[in-house]
């Protein structure tokens, strides 16, 4: 179980990194660089459009996945890039949730054990909260915001990973469209 410090020294690297990656993806966007590199072949295009699937998901990469589907939406065919993005966001959510159910299940319990959360570990157990836990991850995914929580709220409500894997396609390819149209 982790201590108070240990829980706020992780809160504020991950804070550092978060603010770390959004500069990066302006300086990045605002150089022009991304749309330069994808305009040399559409086999890199398509490349691309996983990799920004895959780094849609973290929290950490999801503003530099964002740059680059801005990036590649008037040089792909719209129903591409978001089928092959959702493809990739959907390898990165299978892979955070392998990740989460280790790593973020640490947290989680220290944040319910401590004496202020108690009260709302017992409404977690009500049956209402056994259809919105899920739906509300749902959303987190379709919204730009990182996957992380999403994945994890799906993850306490014991999902199967069958119907993990159709939320998070739906609901990801939902958010690429949105950024795609955006451009």
């Amino acid at each position: 179980m982790e201590t108070k410090a240990v829980f706020n020294s992780h809160l504020k690297k991950d804070i550092f990194l978060v603010l770390a990656s959004v500069l990066v993806a302006v300086a990045i966007s605002k150089s022009g660089l991304l749309s330069e590199l994808f305009k040399v072949s559409i086999e890199i295009e398509f490349i691309s459009a996983l990799l920004a699937g895959v780094l849609f998901t973290s929290l950490f990469t999801t503003p530099l996945a964002i740059a680059v589907f801005l990036s590649l939406a008037p040089e792909m065919n719209p129903f591409v890039l978001v089928t092959v993005g959702a493809s990739g966001a959907l390898m990165g959510d299978l892979i955070l949730f392998g990740l989460i159910r280790h790593t973020f299940a640490a947290d989680v319990e220290y944040l319910l054990r401590s004496r202020s959360y108690r009260r709302y570990t017992a409404l977690l157990h009500r049956r209402m909260f056994r259809w919105l836990i899920p739906f509300v991850g749902a959303v987190i995914i379709a919204s730009p915001l990182p996957d992380e929580l999403g994945i994890a709220l799906m993850g306490v409500s014991n999902m199967k990973v069958s119907t993990l894997m159709m939320i998070s396609f739906a609901m990801n390819a939902f958010g690429i469209t949105l950024i795609s149209l955006a451009a």
